[in-house]
């Protein structure tokens, strides 16, 4: 199966940037929405040379809200000796076909939550023991574990520009009343520049940055 998720964004990006509209918004048209197709296409050539990512299903909205646990669980209540819950996923409404780190890589950046506090995101060591919980048994080869963190912080920016140009497309053909340019301004465009990304060849942490706070410094993912 091809992955679906360039041509998503492509398609995004081709509706948030047709039409006289498009330009609208000045908070919009700040965002430098037409040299962001480059970037699609930047990241899915820098993403393939970080990171051999298979192709699988994917949730794309894997934030905490659409991860279900039994009522009354609490983490850290069970014992050892007990089975672990059952989780239940729903909202599947933007699930495609694509790299399966980007998946992992969009859950870990939900925990800015939508406030973007990247003081949030998960530190280096938690981001290990999710890899190694994802893959189970196989967590045992320290090497695969390593190896599948780097895929999933390959996907940070990817993560990044997907919500962007949803944001973006929403603003540009949404009839809501409340506005999604507004959402534009917090949602996380333009993290770091896909040609800086592009320079390596090894997945690293990527600085975070909102693009309505220029002056705000850029945080790192954590140590």
């Amino acid at each position: 199966v091809a992955p679906q998720t360039w041509d998503i964004m492509r398609s995004w990006h081709a509706a948030a940037t047709s039409g006289a509209a498009a330009t609208r918004d000045p908070r919009l048209a700040a965002l430098g929405l037409d040299g962001m197709a480059r970037d699609v296409d930047a990241l899915a050539a820098a993403t393939a040379r970080a990171a051999d990512a298979p192709t699988v299903l994917l949730h794309n909205d894997a934030l905490a809200g659409n991860v279900m646990l039994p009522a009354g669980y609490r983490p850290g209540s069970r014992s050892p000796a007990c089975e672990p819950p059952t989780v239940t996923l729903i909202d599947f409404e933007y699930s495609c076909y694509g790299p399966r780190g980007f998946d992992l890589a969009n859950h870990l950046i939900e925990h800015a939550g939508f406030e973007c506090d990247w003081r949030a995101l998960p530190s280096r060591a938690f981001r290990r023991d999710f890899c190694a919980a994802y893959l189970g048994d196989e967590a045992a080869n320290e090497a695969a574990v390593t190896k599948l963190r780097l895929e999933t912080e390959a996907f940070y920016p990817v993560s990044h520009l997907w919500w962007g140009l949803w944001a973006a497309m929403q603003a540009r053909t949404s009839n809501r009343s409340n506005g999604w340019s507004g959402i534009c301004s917090v949602l996380r465009m333009m993290e770091t520049t896909t040609r800086e990304y592009g320079r390596t060849s090894r997945a690293r942490d990527i600085p975070l940055r909102r693009v309505d706070a220029p002056d705000v410094g850029e945080r790192g993912l954590g140590g």
